[in-house]
């Protein structure tokens, strides 16, 4: 995918996610780190009370701030 791909399919991430309450992830690559998808930028971008359920935190998390094992609440 070209990095033009990439940044439009980024903002297009952003807007959506601003407008959910919940986000589950699930994206998995065997035998290598989970793919970041979430940004910092798009939680930071959701309402209050928004959930976002990782579940391949065991391989890194596809959101950038999971961390393996934990709850994070904010």
């Amino acid at each position: 995918m070209t990095d033009e791909f990439r940044r439009k399919q980024a903002e297009l991430m952003l807007t959506t996610i601003a407008k959910n309450d919940i986000v589950i992830c699930t994206a998995l690559v065997m035998g290598r780190r989970a793919p970041v998808i979430v940004t910092r930028a798009m939680v930071e971008s959701m309402k209050a009370g928004s959930v976002i359920v990782d579940l391949a935190s065991d391989a890194g998390g596809n959101c950038e701030l999971t961390k393996p094992g934990v709850a994070i609440t904010t």
